[in-house]
């Protein structure tokens, strides 16, 4: 399949593992505008083509993300497609386009996954590297799932990571923290409702790594994409989301449960580690009262040039169902065990489910307060075998909430969260009931679910 995607459209339908396919100058031409893309080499030129001013009050700004910096000792590593790649090149040539962009851009904002591993001289070798671009140009950057916020504004400085709200223009522009999961804490929450109201009648743009846009096989997005749109939805100047993680270019004019259109904008990586378009940036002009136009540099292409998007009037409309609290808020898959385990004591992994091996247990710790405006929320346990299931508000003070008895067939058990663990975070262990007869406890599967859960 070939995707002329400079609408992202078909991206919405066919998730991110085709995204990767290359698009020809023929498709670029005939849905990406005049045909002149390619050609288009500098700032100038691309403000002439897309008839913008560039001016204090109408600055534009260069849209990055998903850097994935790696450790050099795992280059050319099996098993993590990001690995492979020159990102370090790609990093060198990303700072040097910047640098050679004239008028220079207001701002240069990131969309998180900066570390592929969040470690510290991963930020290290990113704060040399945009040490070599223009210090009068500032740096702008927002964690993703991948990063280590408390690293971040360490090593790259408030200046850089630190301050959520910045002024651009006659703009304002929000960070947000979406955490490991695509979820708004409620300090987030809180921040984002000030910004909104200190922002006035100016308009604003929206930064989060998770993108409000659900996709195949995604994390589950629902309530940030509710909070989001929310909290704009009242607001007479314009208000736009844009975000990373996606790997991909799109854009979308989001029609959200009967509230005004809003339109979204996720980036693809911008060094070469996996993606539709990466790697590449972005540039966005801000007018006045809404985005003038925006625009994709492939800088390390061999025809590198400027590609316009379309005007937002042509881009698709896309509907979300309005988040229902009775379906799953959070899907625990392995991946998620991995990421929430406190402690992982013989646990391994079969074709269809986890097993606890005899005298093992798992032990998680559940973001509960992330998800308590669904409360009353139940625990949804998909188990087999022999066990005990023990929860809690904390590592010391776990009760039991279902023993087995005995060697069972496979069942769901639906389980209410504990009160005292709504708002904060709920301790959930499984462990093997009798390791003397060696069978173990088997999972298949664990559900968040909301209020009215049947």
């Amino acid at each position: 399949m070939k995707l002329h995607l400079c609408f992202g459209a078909l991206l919405l339908a066919a998730g991110i593992a085709a995204a990767a396919e290359a698009i020809t100058d023929d498709s670029e031409k005939k849905n990406c505008g005049s045909g002149r893309e390619t050609q288009i080499r500098t700032i100038g030129e691309l403000a002439q083509a897309a008839n913008v001013s560039v001016t204090p009050e109408t600055p534009y700004l260069v849209l990055l993300s998903d850097f994935h910096l790696y450790d050099p000792a795992n280059a050319g590593k099996q098993g993590d497609v990001v690995w492979s790649k020159d990102i370090r090149g790609d990093l060198e040539r990303l700072v040097a386009t910047i640098d050679a962009f004239r008028p220079r851009p207001g701002m240069v904002v990131v969309t998180g996954d900066l570390a592929h591993d969040g470690g510290a001289a991963q930020y290290e070798e990113l704060k040399r590297i945009f040490a070599r671009l223009d210090p009068a140009i500032p740096l702008f950057a927002i964690p993703g799932n991948q990063d280590d916020p408390a690293k971040m504004r360490e090593i790259l400085g408030d200046a850089v990571a630190g301050n959520p709200v910045r002024k651009l223009g006659g703009w304002t522009l929000v960070g947000l923290d979406t955490g490991k999961q695509g979820t708004l804490s409620r300090n987030e929450a809180a921040l984002l409702k000030q910004a909104l109201n200190e922002a006035g009648t100016r308009p604003v743009m929206i930064f989060t790594h998770h993108t409000p846009v659900q996709q195949p096989g995604w994390e589950p997005v629902r309530a940030l994409r509710e909070t989001l749109v929310k909290a704009v939805a009242a607001r007479s100047a314009a208000a736009w989301l844009v975000s990373g993680h996606a790997h991909a270019n799109f854009l979308v004019r989001m029609h959200y449960d009967g509230l005004k259109e809003i339109p979204v904008l996720t980036n693809t990586s911008s060094t070469g580690s996996y993606g539709y378009d990466a790697p590449s940036l972005r540039v966005i002009f801000l007018g006045r009262e809404n985005v003038a136009a925006s625009a994709i540099w492939r800088y390390a292409a061999s025809d590198a040039g400027f590609r316009i998007d379309p005007p937002v009037s042509d881009w698709p409309v896309y509907t979300p169902a309005a988040l229902d609290p009775e379906q799953e808020l959070l899907n625990i898959d392995r991946e998620k065990q991995k990421e929430l385990a406190v402690e992982r004591r013989g646990v391994g992994e079969a074709a269809n489910y986890d097993y606890i091996d005899a005298g093992g247990r798992l032990l998680l710790a559940i973001p509960a307060a992330e998800y308590a405006t669904h409360a009353p929320l139940t625990l949804e346990l998909d188990l087999e075998s022999d066990y005990i299931v023990r929860a809690g508000s904390s590592e010391d003070s776990l009760a039991t909430v279902f023993d087995s008895g005995r060697r069972q067939p496979r069942k769901t058990l639906r389980l209410p969260v504990p009160p005292e663990a709504v708002n904060g975070i709920l301790y959930l262990e499984i462990r093997d009931r009798t390791p003397e007869d060696g069978f173990g406890a088997f999972i298949h599967g664990i559900r968040l679910l909301g209020r009215d859960a049947k």
